[in-house]
């Protein structure tokens, strides 16, 4: 997807993700990590 591990690991730490698109966007085990490490708050 667009939003993968490369692109969250450039955000700032706890930033918070809001998704209104279609699933096909993310990267959903990149997200769960992200979450689980408190990289997304």
């Amino acid at each position: 997807g667009m939003f993968n591990k490369e692109k969250i690991a450039k955000m700032k730490k706890g930033v918070l993700v809001v998704n209104n698109a279609r699933g096909a966007i993310m990267d959903a085990q990149a997200v769960a990590d992200a979450c689980a490490s408190g990289q997304i708050g």
